[in-house]
């Protein structure tokens, strides 16, 4: 369950958090009510309400955080003598402070991002990574982005990668013109290049866009709303529209509204054949799904072709605080619903107090970056740990 502080929280009123999770599924295919138990989880938290322990059968998980409220460490315990049996270990681009760039998990490898930057901080390269037998090897994409004299990006190359490092596959957008951006590409985690670079701090007014599969180039445009994620977004080619679309913000939880028409051509005889459809993903508050659903008609010669699926979720909750104390979710393609149950709920608030005078009086402990506590650090890459805070830092 995604943890989201609602405006009474925010607003410094209880933050209620669940102690315990239990997690049921059903196939929906056979008539009897049953619920099969698949596991349970335990909980524990910080003051602020950010989780600190997640427990499941003798496994137990410990989350640290920086000062950012960042999770920067992970340390799974082994119950049956509470040994440390993995520490992963996270890190975070210096300029975009939620793009987490590497995942080191010690002995069971790494992976993340290489980025380069120019001069004016601007990213120019990026590539996937993952460690095989200790090297670092680059993985599935790479990026690079080139500047015009006004600082912006006005070229963007993405390529696919075989697991042998070869180029299979390259997608482009040039000649941009950018309706809002500070230089920055935020989106470095994308598989295709539309319409993952439309959003946010980034906004892109209009591009060309090309890739291997196509035989013409094709200038994409955007329109936005007021709120600056709306937006009506249509591809011409030859002065042609064949693609219009409009994506909505549906609320401040995620949910989304996208519906289009894709116009092409058909091999057979040259008949002009389209494609159209809207898909929409609704959450609530806690991050839940309630609803993904799709819906699109596939027009040809022969006749048109419908295709839907739909996900339903349900959230029952807490009558006096409004905390979820139960989730279904129906996942339609496959006939099987889950349940999640939660109980043991706490006010994490109240133990603020105590907590903070805790933290102010914990001893400084030194890791490195294996996992294993050092008593006196020398030279090099260091976890240091006070009380509920982690950081990094490099020793001279």
């Amino acid at each position: 369950m995604a943890q989201r502080i609602n405006e009474e929280n925010a607003a410094g009123y209880a933050i209620w958090r669940h102690g315990i999770k239990e997690t049921y599924k059903k196939n929906l295919s056979f008539d009897d009510d049953y619920w099969q138990w698949i596991e349970c989880e335990r909980y524990t938290y910080y003051a602020d309400g950010k989780v600190k322990t997640i427990g499941f059968g003798i496994t137990e998980i410990r989350i640290f955080y920086d000062d950012k409220g960042r999770v920067c460490r992970r340390e799974m315990y082994d119950g049956y003598n509470n040994h440390l049996a993995m520490t992963t270990i996270y890190e975070y681009d210096s300029v975009l402070d939620n793009l987490i760039i590497c995942v080191d998990s010690g002995k069971y490898g790494r992976e993340g991002l290489n980025i380069v930057r120019d001069a004016d901080g601007n990213i120019c390269k990026v590539n996937g990574f993952y460690t095989y037998d200790g090297i670092d090897i680059e993985k599935d994409y790479r990026m690079s982005v080139s500047y015009g004299t006004d600082g912006k990006a006005e070229t963007i190359v993405k390529e696919d990668l075989s697991s042998h490092g070869e180029v299979e596959f390259t997608a482009s957008l040039s000649d941009i013109i950018w309706e809002n951006t500070d230089g920055q590409i935020y989106d470095l985690h994308f598989r295709t290049l539309t319409p993952n670079l439309f959003f946010g701090a980034n906004r892109i007014k209009s591009a060309v866009y090309k890739d291997d599969n196509l035989s013409k180039p094709y200038t994409v445009n955007n329109v936005y709303d007021a709120d600056g994620v709306s937006y009506d977004s249509s591809r011409s080619r030859d002065g042609e529209c064949i693609y219009t679309s409009r994506y909505e913000k549906l609320d401040d939880f995620g949910s989304n509204k996208l519906s289009w028409y894709d116009k092409y051509y058909a091999i057979k005889d040259g008949n002009p054949i389209g494609k159209d459809g809207i898909d929409i993903t609704i959450f609530d508050k806690f991050g839940f799904l309630l609803k993904s659903s799709l819906h699109y008609t596939s027009h040809n010669p022969d006749g048109d072709t419908e295709y839907t699926d739909s996900n339903i979720g349900e959230v029952v909750y807490d009558k006096q605080h409004g905390y979820p104390i139960e989730y279904t979710f129906i996942i339609g393609m496959t006939n099987e619903a889950r349940r999640e149950v939660y109980s043991d709920y706490k006010d994490v608030s109240m133990a603020g107090v105590a907590d903070a005078e805790i933290e102010a009086d914990a001893d400084v402990e030194y890791y490195d970056l294996s996992g294993m506590r050092i008593s006196q650090p020398s030279r090099g890459f260091y976890i240091v740990r006070k009380g509920n805070t982690s950081s990094k830092i490099f020793i001279r």
